[in-house]
């Protein structure tokens, strides 16, 4: 990440953050830097996270370079992720629609069936 001017700010904490309901504001931080980084574009956000101990607990500050990395990777993995799971639901639906038809066509191959009586047969006879 580049610290550009003008670079939007996007607020990270670990303690009362909220991936799901969070906005990324100061009031509405996200709870993990990488959810940050998977729903913004890395280049163009500043990522603050409130430190959580020591003199500065409760001040925001500048995300640390390792942490910055840490968070990459595991919104690349988030990436991946959800990526592998709309593959998976596309070939779930494609094979879905497919037993659909190959159903359907059955039932309507059944419908043209019809049963007749064999005459080379003996007439049948109740017993």
């Amino acid at each position: 990440m580049s610290s550009t001017e003008g670079a939007k700010l996007v607020y990270v904490d670990t303690v009362i953050g909220n991936d799901t309901d969070g906005d990324g504001s100061a009031n509405a931080p996200y709870l993990t830097a990488s959810h940050a980084l998977d729903v913004s574009d890395p280049q163009t956000i500043k990522i603050h996270i409130r430190v959580t101990e020591g003199e500065l607990k409760g001040q925001w500050t500048e995300i640390t370079q390792s942490a910055l990395k840490k968070a990459t990777k595991d919104a690349q993995g988030i990436k991946k992720k959800r990526e592998k799971a709309e593959q998976l639901a596309l070939k779930n639906a494609s094979e879905d629609a497919a037993k659909r038809e190959r159903q359907a066509k059955r039932i309507e191959e059944s419908k043209q069936v019809t049963l007749t009586e064999d005459t080379a047969l003996p007439t049948a006879i109740k017993v």
